[in-house]
């Protein structure tokens, strides 16, 4: 369900709870109400009879004679005088015509409106209750008081207004109590989010832990507790986002101690083909008289050390220009066999290589196997990889080359069976910053030819991988789509 449904659901769910709780205070002062009609027994009153009660039997057991006398039965005049009321029926005109117990203060005729007025204020007459009875039939009106106030149920006691307040200020406090217990529902999470939140901005990459050290949002089975599941997409995003900046600031970190120590190297190579040119000038520079061969020779050694710097500094430029997409490539199809074995062949022929077997293999098959490359920058790659197999490995190792074609891809695979690298060396190969050998092993190399041969055959839409184990060698392979096949 959606975080939209799941509110939904949650709305109706504390809407019904709402209803339900009200729908039962208004049963139970519905019931109060019935109990008040039909009587509950008090304190004085044995009958347990309202006044409602009361008066309907005074009206039935009222009668009028043909001479005009009212009679009211025993049984009606026993309640009201067990009620310790009194009792007046009044005719058409509002007078008198019979009397039960009547106090001296009460006026023996009533208008309209004085019937209505001493009714609802019956402390004028020094009573503590008066009813009033009208029936259409016989166009009598009882009058029903008392003096101490009447020993009836609850709903004589309270009047309709103060039960209808009750029930109010009961209703008002029911619907606070489901607003407060929704709203800290909804909001608990909330203030969970902003305070995960604060901690990852306060470069805390965690979530906010309860008094046990769980994360509060998980049960102890390490499920989601129920308060926060309406909000489980954004919990779950949280958890992603936790992870990812923690992840990203291991790497940051790690990158920063490569970086450190890849500058360390760099000033190491930088520094020994400085000393070299400086000694060798300030060797010149003396009062020393040279041979024409002996200038030659140092002079031959400051270009060589002059060569090692150019290509230190324009690899470390060469990296940020991949880095940044600032390289401008020139994709042409070309033979990819073609373009290996040249780089096999520079290999066979370069110093660094002297005393390993250098092998390409060619692929089965007949015909070009096309590649879209800029042919100077792959080659470049290739190289890289070449004097890679070489350069660290003992005398007496083969390096290898191949091509593979399929219907949409072409393999390219330069491998050696030297000594191998362990996993740590393997995962960090390709780091900009990361030198898998002590800056002594090569004295010609840069530290970043992996790192240019990756960004390289990527630059160009290609995939680069290594796979190697101590004593079972290495083999980088290199994955581009055949230009073939989408020609």
């Amino acid at each position: 369900m959606s975080i939209k449904g799941r509110f939904t659901g949650h709305f109706l769910t504390r809407a019904f709870a709402l209803f339900a709780v009200l729908g039962l205070l208004f049963a139970v002062w519905l019931a109060v109400l019935a109990l008040g009609i039909v009587g509950v027994a008090g304190p004085g009153t044995p009958t347990g009879e309202s006044p409602v009660q009361i008066m309907e039997r005074l009206e039935s057991e009222t009668t009028v004679s043909p001479t005009g006398e009212v009679v009211v039965g025993v049984g009606a005049l026993e309640a009201v005088d067990e009620n310790r009321g009194w009792l007046q029926v009044l005719d058409a005109e509002g007078y008198e015509i019979f009397g039960h117990r009547v106090p001296d203060e009460i006026p023996g005729h009533y208008t309209p409106g004085q019937l209505v007025h001493v009714r609802q204020a019956p402390g004028r007459v020094g009573q503590a209750g008066i009813h009033t009875w009208y029936s259409a039939e016989t166009d009598l009106t009882w009058v029903l008081g008392t003096e101490s106030g009447w020993s009836t149920p609850l709903t004589d006691r309270v009047t309709l207004n103060q039960a209808i307040g009750v029930l109010g200020i009961a209703s008002l406090a029911v619907a606070l109590l489901v607003a407060w217990a929704s709203s800290g529902t909804l909001a608990r999470p909330v203030g969970h989010m902003m305070a995960w939140l604060g901690n990852l901005a306060g470069g805390e990459y965690a979530e906010p832990r309860d008094r046990y050290g769980r994360p509060m949002s998980r049960a102890p089975d390490s499920r989601r507790r129920r308060p926060y599941r309406t909000y489980r997409e954004v919990f779950d995003a949280l958890d992603k986002l936790t992870a990812e900046l923690a992840r990203t600031e291991a790497e940051r970190e790690r990158l920063e101690s490569a970086r450190e120590e890849w500058i360390a190297g760099i000033s190491h190579d930088l520094k020994t083909p400085l000393s070299s040119v400086r000694g060798y000038a300030d060797l010149l520079a003396s009062d020393y008289t040279f041979e024409a061969a002996e200038v030659r020779e140092h002079a031959a050694l400051i270009g060589e050390q002059a060569d090692h710097m150019e290509a230190l500094i324009g690899d470390l430029l060469l990296t940020y220009r991949l880095r940044a997409e600032a390289l401008p490539l020139h994709l042409e199809r070309v033979d990819a066999v073609e373009l290996v074995r040249e780089a096999v062949v520079d290999l066979a022929n370069d110093p660094r290589a002297a005393d390993r077997t250098v092998r390409f293999e060619e692929p089965p098959g007949s015909g070009p196997v096309t590649v879209s490359v800029d042919a100077r920058w792959f080659r470049r790659a290739l190289t890289n990889l070449l004097v890679n197999c070489a350069v660290h490995n003992p005398p007496g190792t083969t390096v290898r080359a191949t091509v593979l074609r399929s219907v949409d891809t072409v393999e390219i695979t330069v491998g050696d069976d030297g000594r191998g690298m362990d996993a740590e060396t393997v995962s960090r190969l390709f780091d900009r910053y990361f030198r898998g050998t002590s800056t002594d092993a090569d004295a010609v190399g840069t530290g970043l030819g992996m790192a240019i041969a990756r960004q390289l055959v990527e630059s160009m839409g290609g995939t680069l991988t290594v796979r190697s184990a101590p004593g079972q060698g290495t083999v980088f392979t290199i994955t581009l789509g055949s230009a073939a096949s989408s020609s």
